[in-house]
């Protein structure tokens, strides 16, 4: 009796150290883990913080060139009334249709720049949503490698 006491006792003890070695292993593994997953997290919220920035500031030379490009308008049209009040001798309906024709040329190059813009800023936002996706990919597949390593340890 006293030896399965005894083997009771050593098995009890070794089941014990196993349970503190796996304890130990998991929480290295899980620090590792949580180590890595956080500095992927950094890197991604860096990833976006200059994303933002670069659009902030094409934003910024969009708004001013606008403004530019108001002013220019501003400009061309306060040159045409002074040459329709100037030159009486032509046609007001010919400096209307010139002036029309001028501002539709305008908004139509002002219209593709504007939309040159946004594509560009829509494919910084895309090319930096797949690197998000990926490292978060990476971040699983080293998590489910810990899922295996603990579970072939365990088993």
């Amino acid at each position: 009796m006293s030896e399965t006491l005894s083997l009771v006792e050593k098995f009890k003890k070794q089941s014990n150290e196993t349970a503190a070695l796996i304890e130990t292993t998991l929480q290295d593994d899980l620090g590792k883990l949580h180590a890595s997953f956080m500095k992927s997290l950094t890197e991604s919220e860096t990833i976006i913080t200059q994303g933002t920035e670069s659009l902030n500031d094409k934003q910024a030379k969009l708004t001013e060139s606008l403004e530019t490009h108001h002013e220019a308008i501003n400009t061309v049209l306060s040159t045409h009334l002074s040459s329709v009040q100037v030159l009486t001798t032509e046609s007001l309906e010919q400096q209307k249709a010139e002036i029309a024709q001028m501002m539709s040329e305008y908004s139509q190059e002002l219209s593709q720049t504007m939309q040159s813009h946004q594509a560009n800023a829509l494919d910084f936002i895309q090319h930096r949503a797949w690197v998000v996706v990926i490292g978060c990919a990476i971040v699983a597949l080293v998590m489910m490698g810990f899922g295996v390593m603990i579970g072939m340890k365990l088993g």
